[in-house]
């Protein structure tokens, strides 16, 4: 793989901001982000929205272990607009509602 696209994918995992652009992180890794978009998809098979979008749900899932957290904080840590959006994301991805797998894995 890529060093440059290693790179990336560490500050993706690292940042402690759900907000990070594409941009964002080429510019980090030296790479147009035309440029880095490519290189990502061809290395992991994945786009960098879809990347972002998992970054997202995992950050979701370790914050739903926190009863203190409300659903709504819990969106907006993670890097949602809304908790509608957040919602539907997280439904999408793990086949469940946010406080359908809190209950699940706190029982």
């Amino acid at each position: 793989m890529d060093p440059r696209i290693k790179l990336a994918l560490r500050i993706m995992r690292r940042t402690n901001r759900a907000d990070f652009t594409v941009a964002n992180v080429a510019e980090e890794v030296g790479l147009s982000a035309s440029r880095f978009e490519h290189i990502l998809k061809e290395a992991t098979g994945r786009t960098f929205r879809q990347h972002k979008r998992s970054m997202r749900i995992r950050q979701a899932k370790r914050l739903l272990q926190d009863w203190h957290l409300s659903l709504k904080q819990i969106a907006y840590l993670a890097g949602y607009s809304s908790p509608s959006s957040f919602s539907r994301a997280f439904r999408n991805s793990v086949c469940r509602s946010p406080s359908q797998y809190r209950m699940r894995i706190i029982v």
